[in-house]
């Protein structure tokens, strides 16, 4: 089951979303299968072109996922994947980095690295109190939650779980 707001993945029964808080309807994963422009999932990315050379290769953009396709628009061109022809979406880390691979049937590879939210005032706080691992830490966890998020929402759309 998805939120109808935000698109998050929630287990079946909940009725409220825990990320937006939208109270959620009887709408289940195969009843949302029928509409190919409903937005399941949204995010801010950056996409990896070059891995060596990634931080200087902005290319920020919009990932989407719809019931039928993965669709990225960024600044330096758009794209979509049409579910049936994803191989394999899985997260691997380069360095401190935890990025999105998703691997199509052809074998092209794209990799995005979801954009961090900006540090809170605890987090600053926690720095300044010498506790910037553990500030870290709780942004990577998050970023690592958020991710697996994405990779289990596009498996249940592409039949995988």
């Amino acid at each position: 089951m998805f939120c109808s707001s935000c698109g998050t993945q929630l287990q079946d029964g909940t009725q409220f979303c825990s990320k937006c808080g939208a109270k959620i309807g009887n709408v289940s994963s195969s009843s949302i299968t029928n509409d190919e422009n409903k937005v399941l999932k949204e995010g801010e990315f950056r996409q990896i072109i070059k891995l060596l050379d990634a931080m200087s290769k902005k290319n920020d953009g919009t990932l989407t996922l719809y019931c039928n396709r993965l669709s990225w628009k960024g600044g330096k061109g758009d794209f979509d994947i049409l579910i049936n022809d994803i191989k394999n979406v899985k997260i691997v880390t380069v360095g401190s980095d935890r990025m999105l691979e998703i691997l199509s049937k052809n074998g092209e590879k794209n990799k995005f690295l979801l954009m961090r939210d900006k540090p809170t005032g605890v987090d600053y706080i926690n720095a300044a109190l010498g506790d910037m691992d553990g500030a870290f830490n709780r942004q990577m966890n998050n970023v690592h939650s958020q991710l697996e998020s994405w990779r289990s929402a596009i498996d249940k759309v592409c039949g995988r779980l």
